[in-house]
């Protein structure tokens, strides 16, 4: 369920309701200046575990780009938990803009997955929505399915759609997991394919991190013990497959845990880049199977 350039604010852009930074360079160089012996990193990415949460993060405006002045506030809602088979992921974006040209401008992002893991590979329910003030501008869902030989997606919306899936494709919340347990390890850069559910099918996806995290506020209400451990400001890039050396589709970049909570992160959706900062967090119980 993701913002911005290390040791200074934080643009960046999140996508599906979640939006671009230009190039990877600078935080690739920053990188090659980890350097982590194979049995640290083995040690490291064996005490990163995903914790089952609910958490709200408070909104305000990082920036704008269509108005020198305005201002936002709204409200990102993330719940992470686990099922007897998997995991399920949802979040719920509403934030309300105003700038002195064109008034207030309300954003609604909603997406939930459902993710079933299995020993051929995995599958994937999905559902997510984008709308600005009331009027839909996308929506999708339907049922994907993956193995190390490649996978399918299938679309209840929009009806008819089906997608061929690359081999090893990851879903969300086990790609998430993916690149947390290899970049806490030590390793500078992790890429692999990504389907989230969108019409664009499968994307090459590139985690690395880079630059000093900024721990959550002493405000945070709820299970402040889940604030606790190794933190990364970690930077993810969404490229079509084919185009890997072009600009990112789309980048966001969170303050991390080595629990996968997010201290802080920014959203870009397109009239604005928001700041999204923590402000309660509850841990989530796991299910009794």
């Amino acid at each position: 369920m993701s913002i911005a350039i290390p040791n200074g604010p934080r643009p960046g852009r999140m996508r599906p309701g979640p939006a671009r930074i230009t190039a990877l360079a600078p935080f690739a160089l920053l990188l090659s200046m980890i350097a982590t012996s194979p049995g640290m990193a083995q040690e490291a990415a064996n005490t990163v575990r995903m914790v089952p949460h609910e958490a709200r993060y408070d909104v305000s405006l990082l920036e704008l780009r269509s108005a020198n002045k305005g201002s936002a506030g709204g409200i990102f809602l993330v719940r992470v938990a686990r099922s007897c088979d998997g995991w399920s992921l949802d979040s719920d974006l509403q934030v309300q803009i105003e700038t002195q040209e064109g008034g207030a401008t309300l954003i609604e992002s909603r997406s939930r997955y459902e993710e079933i893991l299995t020993e051929a590979g995995g599958r994937l329910i999905f559902r997510q929505s984008q709308s600005v003030d009331g009027t839909p501008l996308s929506a999708t869902a339907g049922e994907a399915r993956r193995g190390p030989e490649g996978g399918e997606a299938r679309f209840e919306r929009p009806a008819g759609t089906t997608l061929s899936l690359p081999p090893d494709t990851a879903f969300p919340v086990s790609g998430s997991l993916n690149a947390m347990r290899r970049l806490f390890g030590g390793e500078k850069m992790v890429s692999q394919m990504l389907f989230d559910g969108g019409e664009d099918g499968a994307l090459l996806t590139v985690d690395l991190a880079a630059g000093t995290p900024e721990p959550a506020p002493e405000g945070v209400r709820g299970d402040r013990d889940l604030l606790r451990g190794r933190m990364l400001r970690t930077v993810t890039a969404f490229y079509a497959p084919d185009q890997p050396d072009s600009e990112p589709l789309s980048t966001y970049v969170s303050d991390m845990y080595d629990n996968g909570v997010a201290a802080r992160l920014s959203i870009d959706v397109g009239l604005a880049t928001i700041d999204a900062e923590l402000s309660a967090i509850r841990r989530l119980p796991d299910p009794e199977c």
